[in-house]
Order: structure tokens, then C-alpha cells, then sequence
């Protein structure tokens, strides 16, 4: 799959949204959730590329960012991604740390599942 750098800003917005989603559930499950699947992370440290983990499959689950922590990415070409996404082709989230850039820079990524229904 093809994949592009993602503009500072809009790295800047996930951060923020991924936080400020987190941050409102805690460590408590969402109301509508009836049990934690699990928690998974995902890393890449100096060395450009991307790091993709399976989690859950999609049917009756959702995951989420849990935590985003990405450093050194101090110069214009250094670009670093958190990424839950659904994988149609596999039925499974996905947990993807992204570095745009071989160099000092690092990534570290977190993410929760929860059955959705019972």
C-alpha cells in the first residue's frame, strides 16, 4: 500500500485529537463498551519506514490511539505518525508507527480495542 508524509499539521491534529481522546476516557472503558480486547504498541526508532501491528478484528470492536510520543523530529524533514486504521482486506485494525526520515528521530504508539456490543 502506497503512503504518504503527512503534512505537520495534520500530524499536529492527530496528536491532538488522539489525546484529547484518551484523555477523556482514562483508563476506563467508554460507556458503551462491554470489555477491553487489549492493548498494543507500536514503535520505530532512527529508521524510516512504517511498524504495523494487527490488533482486533473490526466486526463489533473499535480501537483507539492511547498514546502518541514521537522526539527529535527537529529538522524539515523529519516526520513521525501514530495510525489506527481499519485493514477492509484483512477484517483487522491496525496499529501503524510511521518515520518519514532515517535520522535521530523516534516514534512510540499506543492502542486499545473493546468489544463493541455483547
Amino acid at each position: 500500500m502506497m503512503k504518504t508524509k503527512p503534512s505537520k499539521t495534520r500530524l499536529l491534529q492527530m496528536g491532538v485529537a488522539a489525546a484529547a481522546f484518551a484523555a477523556s476516557f482514562g483508563a476506563t472503558a467508554p460507556a458503551s463498551a462491554n470489555s477491553l480486547i487489549g492493548d498494543w504498541s507500536a514503535a520505530r526508532n532512527d529508521t524510516m519506514g512504517w511498524t504495523t501491528f494487527e490488533m482486533s478484528t473490526t466486526a463489533e470492536t473499535f480501537c483507539y490511539l492511547t498514546r502518541v510520543s514521537i522526539t527529535e523530529t527537529d529538522s524539515g524533514n523529519e516526520m513521525a505518525s501514530c495510525e489506527v486504521w481499519r485493514n477492509n482486506s484483512t477484517g483487522k485494525w491496525n496499529l501503524t508507527a510511521f518515520l518519514g526520515a532515517t535520522s535521530d528521530a523516534d516514534v512510540f504508539c499506543g492502542a486499545r480495542c473493546y468489544n463493541a456490543w455483547d
